[in-house]
């Protein structure tokens, strides 16, 4: 028979037992639990400490090869290149806003490898095709008249342009191909090749100068530019990048694809800020090698009619622009650089 004592002792069964699992939870199983956390603490603190040490030694690497990187620009690269070119004429086109040294150092480099740098045409703010009153002042400027359409207007633009760059281009012919992009700021229009005894090309850059619509700075520093354009063969390098006063699609993208569609064998560069490579790792606003140059890289209509250099701000990108140059008109397309886009890091020297 079940009596009141058989219901105390059950009830204190029962609470005992509820007793000895809460501490069960609380002590054996809660150990466990901590145990196994604190060895995963240990191995994370383990690779965190490999992983420090790793980015010391890097550090220390990249700190080591700064100042070699630097001298070879600055005392070695020129030293290398004479005799790459045979005093060939070449007129560098670059927009405002990006790193000017560079520009001017691969402007020297040029002519430390033998060529006959013409200057530099600079394009600023004030060539911007999607500014109303910019793109009067450059149609009054270049006399083209009789088109009210904005987009008419732009194209006769760069169909003046470009007919004067590739009459004196590295190729010295011109096409009568029409081209249309989608998302370009104009159609380049047919127009017929300038006649023999016209220098097209003098004539267009000097008159956006005597505008004040552009600067033509001289290859030697505080002498008047010449704007003269020797008879022949003038190879062309064209470049922008970072902190461009001209947005791409705003000026060099049309005029890239304008220009390519009568002349090949010029040359694009990408200049970006120089810095460490400690600086762009610890920057996260640092453009991604590649950002001015990949879109034209991607261009199946350009395939095999410019050449591309996506690290011009660099001496070993120096280096590759120069025997881009060196290897006109011969070699009439490339992607050199570092970027993932790039086909080699360098062209072939020239035999």
């Amino acid at each position: 028979m079940i009596n009141l004592r058989f219901h105390i002792v059950s009830i204190v069964a029962i609470f005992l037992a509820l007793a000895i699992g809460l501490l069960a939870g609380s002590t054996l199983l809660d150990k466990a639990t901590v145990e196994l956390l604190r060895a995963s603490q240990r191995r994370l603190d383990a690779t965190n400490e490999k992983l420090k040490d790793e980015n010391s030694r890097l550090r220390s690497t990249s700190e080591l090869r700064e100042p070699a990187t630097k001298a070879f620009g600055d005392e070695t690269l020129d030293q290398l290149l004479p005799v790459l070119m045979n005093n060939e004429p070449t007129l560098i086109i670059a927009t405002r806003g990006i790193h000017e040294d560079t520009v001017r150092a691969l402007q020297a480099s040029v002519l430390a490898a033998g060529g006959s740098p013409l200057g530099i045409v600079w394009f600023d703010e004030r060539f911007d095709l999607d500014d109303e009153n910019a793109l009067t002042k450059i149609a009054t400027a270049l006399g083209v008249t009789g088109a009210a359409d904005a987009d008419k207007v732009r194209a006769a633009v760069l169909a003046s342009i470009t007919r004067g760059l590739a009459a004196a281009s590295v190729s010295g012919t011109t096409t009568t191909t029409t081209t249309t992009a989608p998302g370009d700021l104009a159609t380049v229009p047919e127009n017929p090749a300038p006649a023999p005894t016209e220098d097209p090309s003098l004539g267009v850059l000097s008159t956006l100068a005597d505008a004040e619509l552009v600067d033509w700075e001289s290859p030697v520093e505080g002498e008047p530019a010449a704007r003269t354009l020797p008879p022949g063969r003038v190879d062309l390098v064209l470049l922008s990048g970072e902190g461009s006063t001209l947005a791409p699609r705003q000026f060099m993208y049309p005029l890239v694809r304008a220009l390519a569609a009568r002349t090949t064998g010029f040359e694009v560069g990408e200049v970006r800020t120089p810095r460490t490579d400690l600086e762009v790792v610890d920057d996260p606003n640092v453009p991604p090698r590649g950002a001015f140059v990949d879109p034209l890289r991607r261009d199946d209509r350009l395939a095999g009619r410019i050449i591309t250099v996506d690290n011009v701000d660099e001496p070993f990108g120096r280096l590759a622009a120069v025997l881009a140059l060196a290897g006109l008109p011969t070699v009439p397309s490339g992607e050199y650089g570092t970027a993932d886009t790039a086909q080699l890091p360098f062209p072939p020297p020239p035999k």
